[in-house]
């Protein structure tokens, strides 16, 4: 169940449906609240939305539970650098 859901939001981000992609991992979040890297591609989607204080968060929390994440690391870093020009 989680794993379907998380494939569909990979694939929403590989059409370019943001908002479908953000729905599917909102599902993987509330039946998996552990689920690493659903937290990381919702801070993309977000982040790619232009939601970047939600982007934001979802990075911190992947990071939170993966220190040495890599790519929730350059997330965080590259929402940080947009939040610091607006």
């Amino acid at each position: 169940y989680v794993a379907g859901h998380f494939n569909a939001g990979l694939l929403y981000l590989e059409l370019d449906s943001l908002q479908s992609a953000l729905q599917e991992f909102d599902l993987v979040i509330k039946n998996d609240p552990l689920h690493i890297r659903g937290f990381f591609f919702r801070g993309y989607a977000q982040e790619q939305l232009g939601n970047l204080p939600a982007a934001n968060r979802d990075y911190e929390v992947a990071i939170r539970f993966a220190p040495d994440y890599e790519l929730a690391l350059a997330g965080r870093a590259r929402v940080a650098a947009a939040l610091e020009k607006e």
